[in-house]
């Protein structure tokens, strides 16, 4: 019988080695597995301390408080919600991952000194303000944004300096953060005086006129001296071509660069209106800048309680006047200005005064003297015109001094019952007053016999020698004749008729006064 050539499979043997090959590489094949998904899964607190300086960044990024693995630190989320990344201090991080509680404490420093960002030099701060330590510098740059900032030094506890007067300065000032870092800085600058701008605040400008306004303002500065052709004028357009008002704005800036501006209004007019404001007081060259007027040195009307305070008022219209005689004495009067033009004063006094002299000695109310030359005299009455060139004075000198105001239409319409209250001053040679003379109207056309038949203006304002030439005014400055003589038995005082004196003046010099 025959034997079966058929392999018995239940008798085969095992190659161990290779088994042991398998069996090795699973192992390690979960081995790799187990350990890569530790990499990617992995999270640990951080050892020691997490200190971060103020300023840096920080995030929810778990990076900044655990060891992660790939994929853990894209699932964890720390909770920042106590945290004030802007404030110094320690704070709690709470973490929370797959159940385990993985929360840490970190601490935000500040470590770093504050940083002065400087202004550029030099700099400049005007007198009486107040000077605060921030003021001299841009800003300081630090992460902490409670930084106090202090003068240094004997100032620490001034919170501002203030100074009266220019000059120039050095002062400490220091930079504290909420953490104890200082900073000091020693700062210079220059206290300056800002300009002074003059100018008034209301123009009236006749229409017709043609005229540069910032040319009628003035500018000073301490520092730079007159800073008036520097002036600046802004507005949008100019036109005295009808009557209108409008504003413009007068500015000047110093080398310091401080600033002065003023907003002024212009009105323009008629100069016969522009007239009629000054002789009514409502406006003068005191309060406001007049250009174009008929004649802007009048006084215009004064309203004073006190009929002495409008004859103090009216000082810069009259003037003391002596005229030289022979064997070297002089004739003391008085006068009074009626016109000022074409780089003159033209004055009036009394024909008796001048005598036989061509010139004579004028003294004003400012103690300034001056020799006047004489225009002419009247025929029929004792007035007689002096003149002298503005040249012969300081510069300037018209603004302070007046012409009488003339109202013929007041004048025209007095009655010799209206009981009129009058006065006169006299000047001395540097000034002052001599004395006041009151008394009142008896009669605007009396007779006095030694000038007839000429009507004089009759007085009680018992004369004095010296007050010939004088100008009588009423309580409100109306020119209401000149002083030229008195009687003793009766008492009577007599002055050239308002009348006569703008006639006569018309005569010698060929110009017509502005009367209202």
């Amino acid at each position: 019988m025959e034997q079966s050539s058929s392999p018995i499979w239940g008798n085969r043997k095992i190659n161990k080695k290779r088994l042991i090959i398998l069996i090795g590489s699973v192992v390690c094949l979960l081995a790799g597995l187990i350990y890569s998904m530790h990499l990617l899964f992995y999270a640990k607190p951080l050892d020691g301390e997490i200190v971060f300086e103020l300023g840096e960044p920080i995030s929810d990024n778990p990076k900044y408080f655990l060891n992660t693995g790939f994929l853990a630190g894209r699932i964890i989320s720390p909770d920042m919600s106590e945290v004030d990344v802007s404030v110094p201090g320690d704070y709690h991080v709470g973490i929370n991952y797959f159940g385990r509680d993985m929360s840490t404490d970190i601490r935000i420093v500040d470590t770093v000194t504050p940083e002065f960002l400087y202004k550029e030099a030099p700099l400049y701060f005007p007198t009486d303000s107040d000077i605060k330590p921030a003021d001299l510098i841009v800003s300081v740059k630090d992460a902490d944004k409670n930084v106090s900032l202090n003068f240094d030094g004997g100032l620490i506890n001034q919170e501002s300096l203030h100074f009266d007067i220019p000059g120039y300065h050095s002062v400490w000032i220091v930079a504290e953060d909420s953490s104890g870092n200082t900073a000091r800085s020693l700062i210079d600058f220059i206290v300056d005086a800002p300009p002074e701008l003059l100018v008034h605040d209301d123009f009236y400008v006749a229409t017709g006129s043609e005229e540069d306004l910032s040319s009628y303002a003035r500018a000073y500065d301490d520092t730079d001296g007159d800073l008036s052709g520097d002036i600046t004028l802004i507005t949008e357009g100019t036109s005295f071509s009808e009557e209108t008002d409008f504003t413009v704005t007068f500015s000047a800036t110093d080398s310091c660069g401080f600033n002065v501006s003023k907003e002024v209004c212009i009105h323009v007019m008629d100069a016969e209106d522009i007239q009629k404001l000054i002789g009514a007081g409502t406006i003068s060259r005191q309060n406001a800048t007049i250009i174009g007027a008929i004649n802007v040195y009048d006084t215009g009307l004064i309203s004073n309680e006190n009929f002495e305070d409008t004859l103090i008022d009216l000082m810069p219209a009259v003037v003391h006047v002596e005229a030289p005689e022979s064997a070297g004495t002089y004739k003391t009067g008085s006068g009074f200005i009626a016109e000022i033009t074409g780089g003159y004063i033209y004055m009036l006094t009394n024909r008796h005064v001048i005598g036989k002299a061509k010139d004579c000695e004028v003294y004003f109310y400012t103690g300034e003297c001056a020799t006047a030359k004489l225009v002419g005299c009247a025929d029929d009455y004792d007035v007689a015109v002096i003149k002298l060139p503005l040249s012969d004075l300081p510069e300037g000198f018209e603004n302070i001094i007046s012409t009488v105001h003339i109202d013929m239409t007041y004048w025209e319409n007095l009655d010799d019952k209206d009981n009129i209250s009058l006065g006169l001053q006299n000047l001395d040679t540097d000034g002052t007053i001599v004395h006041y003379t009151y008394g009142q109207l008896v009669n605007l056309h009396g007779n006095f016999e030694y000038f007839e038949p000429h009507e004089q203006t009759e007085m009680s304002l018992r004369l004095r020698p010296g007050d010939s030439g004088s100008a009588v005014f009423d309580e409100n400055g109306r020119l209401i004749c000149m002083a030229f003589g008195y009687s003793i038995s009766p008492e009577r005082d007599w002055g050239v008729p308002l009348d006569e004196i703008v006639g006569a003046y018309e005569a010698i010099t060929g110009h017509v006064l502005y009367t209202y």
